[in-house]
């Protein structure tokens, strides 16, 4: 048993993303200030988590 992170930066005003990712069961953990830098200008990134168990249920035996 144990548990699996995954996480993601997206821009502050992907709110389309943010949404998404919220209803795929991510949560928002932090802010980065000024993580983007670009062309797009400076953003801050909000940094989003997933936390999934890997327990894995047993699979039934198969019968001959």
């Amino acid at each position: 048993e144990g548990k699996r992170r995954i996480s993601l930066e997206v821009r502050k005003s992907n709110q389309g993303a943010r949404d998404c990712y919220l209803r795929l069961g991510f949560i928002e953990t932090r802010v980065k200030v000024g993580y983007y830098d670009d062309e797009l200008g400076v953003e801050d990134a909000v940094v989003m988590e997933y936390r999934a168990s890997t327990r894995q249920k047993r699979s039934p035996r198969l019968q001959s």
